[in-house]
This record gives C-alpha cells, sequence and structure tokens, in this order.
C-alpha cells in the first residue's frame, strides 16, 4: 500500500493516515453531535444508551436554560444531560 504523502517511508501508512484523512465535522450552533434513534456508548463505563430527544431551541432546562439530550440505557432509566455534557467527550458514537 502506498502511502498518501507519497514518500518512500516504509510503515508511514499509519503516521499519515491522521495527515490526509477529513477533518472532523465543526459543528455551528443548532448542530447536534448525536442523532435521534442513535446508540452512543458512555467512554467512562462503556454502557450503552440510546438517544430519543435532541437539542432543539425550543427545549431547554430549567436551572441552566442549555438545551438537552433525553436518552434511555438498557435498564429502561430515562436520562436528561445538557448538549455540552454528552458532546464534551463523555459520550461516544457505537
Amino acid at each position: 500500500m502506498n502511502c498518501p504523502c507519497e514518500h518512500e517511508n516504509i510503515g508511514c501508512e499509519e503516521v499519515c493516515e491522521d495527515m490526509f484523512s477529513p477533518a472532523p465535522k465543526q459543528l455551528t450552533e443548532g448542530d447536534n453531535l448525536f442523532d435521534k434513534l442513535q446508540e452512543v456508548v458512555h467512554v467512562r463505563t462503556g454502557r450503552i444508551y440510546t438517544i430519543y430527544k435532541t437539542p432543539r431551541m425550543s427545549s431547554r432546562l430549567e436551572h441552566s436554560n442549555e438545551m438537552y439530550y433525553q436518552y434511555k440505557g438498557g435498564d429502561n432509566i430515562w436520562w436528561i444531560r445538557c448538549k455540552s455534557e454528552m458532546e464534551d467527550g463523555r459520550f461516544a458514537v457505537k
């Protein structure tokens, strides 16, 4: 396999892959990192959750006025977490 940087270093594919892979999507206000019915994993615990409600401008937490996600795990407990915490790296797409 040829490295996309086209230099002759053997084994550079992994190192160079990061340089040539597409940049992650830059979110703007109103964009959501996760979609409705998408499965996500809590990075620290490894637990799997399904997103049921994504942030909208008309849905806000009373105490902080932040938009939120609503999600449920395999134990059937519903959770609500503000958008900033859901998208700060605690959760990842499964």
